[in-house]
């Protein structure tokens, strides 16, 4: 994964920053907003990625985050707090075109383009919850 060198930051931004290319040529062929589809998938995969972590802490915790323990106020506050904070980081990096032009120079030519098939990107998310819920199932108790 050498090729995944950083562009603004951490390895985790270059992945990101790929999975948002990606989607971003495939959306752009069938010439059907592909700004605005790559941010959106870029988005879900981050709070399917801060699910996972959040269902950890709270079977590490012994229910920190479970009903029992916190207000549904106070859940919907953090959870549309974070939504809203990581949509706009998004849009504030994917609708700069100086950036969405280094990720295109980036990736276009790179040989991760043929090893990592379209369909494995689209699955990432499926993954991840597939995995939390198998991690809750086996584990103890449900994150909410």
């Amino acid at each position: 994964m050498e090729e995944l060198s950083m562009i603004g930051g951490t390895r985790i931004m270059s992945i990101q920053d790929y999975v948002y290319f990606r989607i971003y040529k495939y959306y752009e062929k069938k010439k059907d907003i592909p700004v605005m589809t790559g941010i959106y998938f870029v988005f879900v995969v981050q709070y399917c990625v801060i699910f996972f972590f959040a269902s950890v802490f709270n079977l590490l915790t012994g229910g920190w985050f479970s009903s029992e323990n916190m207000s549904k106020e106070l859940f919907w506050v953090l959870f549309l707090g974070l939504a809203i904070f990581l949509f706009a980081i998004n849009l504030i990096r994917y609708l700069n075109p100086r950036i969405r032009s280094e990720i295109e120079r980036k990736y276009k030519a790179t040989r991760l383009n043929k090893t990592i098939k379209l369909w494995q990107i689209f699955t990432i998310p499926i993954w991840i919850i597939a995995i939390t819920f198998v991690m809750i199932l086996l584990l103890g108790n449900p994150p909410l």
